[in-house]
């Protein structure tokens, strides 16, 4: 898209909600008022995490060839934050799927567009849905 893009994320290979947040690093105890010591392995990084590095390795290329190409340019390249939204189910990442490959198609009706000149039916589904969720948590 113009001004975002969009992406899922598949985090771990075993998604059964039983192993959810569970990491392979384990606190032993050494003794009576001993300090916990960790295992060897590292908890599996964050959606936060992942979303800062990716962003980091992007603007550190952009800036790179800015600086080989002699480009002077000044702004932002990323916005601060960023919009996520954990999929629950086959049917959900089905539509959200569709939604990603077909929106450069519809840029015209998106609602990051700044001269939006309708409505994209699956969007609106998409978001309300979104919403919807938000609101009973």
């Amino acid at each position: 898209m113009p001004n975002h893009i969009h992406g899922i994320l598949i985090v771990g290979a075993d998604r059964s909600a039983e192993n959810v947040g569970a990491t392979l690093a384990v606190a032993q105890n050494n003794g009576a008022g001993a300090r916990p010591e960790r295992a060897g392995a590292r908890p599996a990084p964050t959606v936060g995490e992942i979303v800062g590095a990716f962003k980091s390795l992007c603007i550190h290329d952009w800036l790179t060839y800015m600086k080989e190409k002699k480009i002077d340019a000044v702004g932002k390249f990323w916005q601060r934050n960023y919009y996520e939204h954990v999929i629950r189910n086959e049917y959900e990442l089905n539509k959200i799927r569709e939604y990603i490959k077909n929106n450069p198609l519809k840029w015209s009706l998106d609602r990051e567009n700044p001269e939006k000149i309708g409505t994209d039916i699956l969007e609106d589904e998409i978001f309300r849905h979104v919403r919807n969720n938000a609101e009973i948590k």
